[in-house]
């Protein structure tokens, strides 16, 4: 079986494998705005749905950003919506939450823990740090649409171990 998976990169930078400059204040939003260029790797879609059509034939699609902006937040909330319509087998992997959280984030997506207690189990604020808000969309859109979340990240004491 085909599973697609999103994995959130931190870059640092502006440069983005994978973006598009849309600039919506609403993640919900849809479809988006037709005067939007969709770029993607040097290459221009002509709407983020053909872009998502591309992007659902991958195994693998990473969706990089910027952490404290928030458009980025809502593009990748954006493909990530157009990939579930196209095919709903989706995972969506996440840098911010250690690995020691996944029984965590297989609750809160199954309806056992509601969002508050969600980031306090996985002690999102000590191990992330940024503004929730930023990621609320995505994680928000999985827990609805019953998309699993990966947490990726190594627990901390590891990170400095390793520094």
């Amino acid at each position: 079986m085909k599973m697609l998976r999103w994995l959130l990169l931190a870059l640092g930078s502006a440069t983005l494998p994978t973006a598009c400059s849309q600039q919506q204040s609403d993640a919900e939003t849809d479809p988006p705005d037709p005067a939007v260029r969709v770029i993607a790797r040097g290459a221009e879609y002509p709407d983020l749905t053909a872009l998502a059509a591309l992007l659902a034939s991958k195994r693998v699609v990473f969706i990089g950003e910027v952490h404290d902006r928030y458009d980025h937040h809502l593009n990748q909330a954006a493909i990530i919506r157009q990939l579930q319509r196209q095919d709903p087998r989706l995972t969506i992997a996440l840098e911010m939450f250690p690995q020691p959280s996944q029984p965590y984030l297989d609750a809160y997506v199954a309806g056992e823990l509601d969002e508050l207690a969600m980031l306090e189990k996985t002690r999102y604020f000590e191990a992330w740090g940024l503004d929730y808000r930023l990621y609320r969309p995505i994680l928000r859109f999985a827990r609805e649409q019953n998309i699993p979340l990966l947490a990726l990240n190594v627990p901390r004491a590891i990170v400095r171990k390793v520094g």
